[in-house]
Parts: C-alpha cells; sequence; structure tokens
C-alpha cells in the first residue's frame, strides 16, 4: 500500500454530550492484492475525539472504492467501482 493520509484538527465541538476534538483526515491509497487486483480508496474521514477521556467517541468515513485486474490466472478481467461508507 502506498498513497496519502492528511490529517487535519479542525475544532472543538460538543457531541454526544462531550467536549470534542473534530479530527479530519483525507486518504487517498493504493495496493494490489496477494492475487495482484489493483485496489484504490480515497475519501475523507471524521473523527470526534473526545478531550476529557483521550479516545475516540466517533468515526465515519465517505469515499470510493475501486478494485480492478485479471482474475483466476487470466481468464478474465474484473472492475469493481462504487461508493463507500464506513
Amino acid at each position: 500500500m502506498e498513497g496519502t493520509f492528511k490529517v487535519t484538527f479542525e475544532s472543538v465541538v460538543e457531541h454526544k454530550g462531550h467536549e470534542c476534538a473534530v479530527i479530519v483526515a483525507d486518504v487517498n491509497v493504493t495496493g494490489k492484492t496477494e492475487e495482484g487486483l489493483t485496489m484504490k480508496m480515497e475519501g475523507k474521514m471524521t473523527v470526534h475525539h473526545s478531550i476529557e477521556y483521550c479516545t475516540g467517541i466517533s468515526m465515519k468515513m465517505d469515499g470510493k472504492f475501486v478494485m480492478d485486474g485479471e482474475i483466476n490466472n487470466g481468464a478474465g478481467k474484473m472492475h469493481m467501482e462504487g461508493p463507500m461508507a464506513m
């Protein structure tokens, strides 16, 4: 895997009754599976991190996922692409 993962402090807000730092990450990574398929994931991750308890309260990621390449030792090609949410 290689790519970028840029993390930025955005603000402090109250979230689910806790004072939280809002941490935003822009993700753009690519890699290959053991079978040689190319994978790419890009998106934005938002984390609410409790200042009092020093732990994440929530995490959300929205983005796009792409996987393609030859399958079954060259018997065919595969391409999957679509939105991704976590």
